[in-house]
């Protein structure tokens, strides 16, 4: 820089000033520059009273070389004030070329209006994301006028706006949709800050999303991100859905659910995470299991308990079947092993089926069952029972009868057939289709089941014929023993027998059973004897 001026910029000089207020905040001076390279460049700087430098210095860069001559209007900044921007006393501008001092002019900044000093009650305040609103206290002269430089954010709303000696300002914040912010608004220089929290949710995902359940329900977990200080808890309004474990959590964690069995129509609902939603289907309740009753597999006929193989069963439960339905096979056809969308396996062999409902189903016993335990399983509509264990015996003999009515212990009384009259013979109480009661000398079919292997031993068609036993076996009627002249498979699960009733049985309820030395019929069966009359023998068939 040089001392002589290369021209004159006295009609650009102003009137120096050495001090204001608040309301004449301009200081001027000339500055004449030559001989300037390229890059060099002037820099403001302000100190304060205290020494501090309220505001960031200014940098006056010069692109090109040459010469500059200007008045330059030095005003102290306006919009915000800094608190420090009405400290009493003496202010300093200091004026750099290239980074070394060149000059500096000093200025004095008096109060006036009464504004010996001036505060706030506070300086900052915190908002949560929803919004709110507060009051400060602004404190000062009797006679100072006080204004307010409003928010330059328009999510800050202030009243009033000015004011003379002590006062309140009272304010407003709008909530917020976005991230943390901050803003400011000035009151007379005193710079009150506000502080709000996001209103974005500190959970950032869930993983997965969603889950889907069958109708027996389950258990799973859910991943939550979030970060690090963020605290959430994980809820459900459903009665059905369960927060098993991480209700409440900090940063990322793991939240643990369950989903009870529905017993009804499909339905959806959701845990809630931290603003985030897990979504849950659960789908309908099918048709419910079926259920075979504990001792709920015997014979049809007298209801002893367990299977043999070509021996038909009963099975008794719940939910079995949807509907009552039979069949009535003919000869050479193949048995079926589903009836009314209910089947069968026994040892894990298909069983045919003769009948269903919701609490009984017949089957026959595929003759491959192994002896032992074996386990059964109905399945209906789609649905499979729990398997039901049965013992498994080579014979499960049971005679064709009824229960007698009216007594107890219940007794069973066996209804034959008179081969030479064709007619039912036995009990007519317990069966009202039977014509008489059996006489001495007379010879009957029974019919029988679970009689054991015959040659052949045929359980998956029907026939019609005679098959003989392949073991032997004796009727024992009342105590005493009788070799049947004849005794086969004569349908699938259908046995025959025919006996001569010795002339010498008494009049009267006979026991009667089947006997196969290993295995015998149930003892709580009768065959009913009357008195033969005199003179009268019954011959036996041709």
């Amino acid at each position: 820089m040089s001392a002589t001026p290369l021209y004159s910029c006295s009609s650009a000089t102003p009137q120096p000033v050495s001090t204001f207020t608040v309301a004449a905040p301009q200081v001027g001076v000339v500055m004449e520059i030559y001989n300037i390279s390229q890059g060099d460049f002037l820099e403001i700087e302000w100190l304060d009273p205290n020494g501090g430098m309220p505001w960031s210095p200014e940098i006056l860069p010069f692109p090109s070389p040459g010469d500059w001559c200007d008045s330059v209007a030095l005003t102290t900044p306006s919009t915000p004030l800094a608190p420090s921007e009405l400290i009493p006393g003496t202010w300093t501008v200091t004026l750099l070329w290239n980074g070394t001092p060149l000059t500096s002019l000093e200025f004095t900044i008096t109060l006036v209006g009464g504004c010996t000093e001036i505060g706030l009650g506070s300086h900052f305040a915190n908002v949560g994301s929803a919004g709110g609103a507060g009051t400060v206290a602004v404190t000062t002269g009797a006679g100072c006028q006080w204004s307010i430089i409003s928010s330059p954010v328009s999510w800050i709303h202030t009243s009033p706006n000015a004011g003379t000696g002590n006062g309140t300002v009272a304010y407003s914040v709008d909530a917020n949709p976005g991230a943390a912010r901050t803003g400011t608004f000035v009151i007379y220089g005193q710079i009150f800050t506000i502080n709000q929290a996001s209103g974005l949710p500190c959970v950032t995902g869930l993983q997965p999303t969603s889950a889907t359940y069958s109708a027996t329900g389950g258990s799973g977990t859910i991943a939550v991100a979030a970060a690090a200080g963020c605290s959430w808890t994980a809820a459900t309004t459903a009665s059905w859905i369960h927060v098993t474990s991480g209700g409440t959590g900090s940063g990322n964690g793991t939240v643990g659910y369950s989903v009870d069995a529905n017993s009804g129509a499909a339905r959806n609902d959701n845990i809630q995470a931290g603003g985030q939603t897990f979504a849950i289907s659960e789908a309908a309740a099918g048709p419910p299991a079926p259920a075979i009753s504990q001792g709920g597999v015997a014979d049809p006929w007298t209801y002893t308990q367990g299977i043999a193989p070509g021996a038909w069963v009963s099975i008794y439960g719940s939910n079995l079947a949807n509907s009552t339905q039979n069949w009535s096979p003919q000869a050479g056809q193949l048995l079926p092993t589903t009836l009314g969308g209910v089947s069968v396996t026994i040892g894990g062999l298909p069983a045919p089926i003769s009948y269903v409902s919701p609490t009984l189903v017949n089957v026959l016993v595929p003759r491959d069952v192994p002896v032992g335990q074996v386990p059964i399983v109905v399945t209906s509509q789609g649905t499979a029972s729990a398997p039901y264990q049965a013992q498994s015996t080579e014979f499960l003999p049971a005679l064709y009868s009824n229960v007698g009515p009216g007594i107890s212990p219940p007794r069973f009384y066996v209804t034959a057939v008179d081969p030479v009259a064709g007619q039912y013979v036995g009990n007519v109480s317990a069966d009202p289709r039977v014509s008489e009661a059996v006489q001495p000398g007379e010879t009957i079919d029974l019919y029988a089941l679970g009689m054991g292997p015959a040659v052949p031993f045929t359980t998956d068609t029907a026939f019609s014929g005679s098959y003989p036993l392949t073991s032997p076996v004796s009727v024992v009627l009342g105590g005493v023993a009788i070799t049947p002249s004849f005794a086969a498979l004569v349908g699938p699960g259908l046995y025959q027998v025919r006996i001569v009733v010795p002339a010498s049985t008494p009049a009267g309820d006979q026991s009667i059973l089947l006997d196969f030395g290993v295995a015998h019929s149930a003892q709580n069966v009768y065959l009913t004897i009357q008195a033969n009359p005199a003179g009268m023998l019954r011959l036996p068939p041709a």
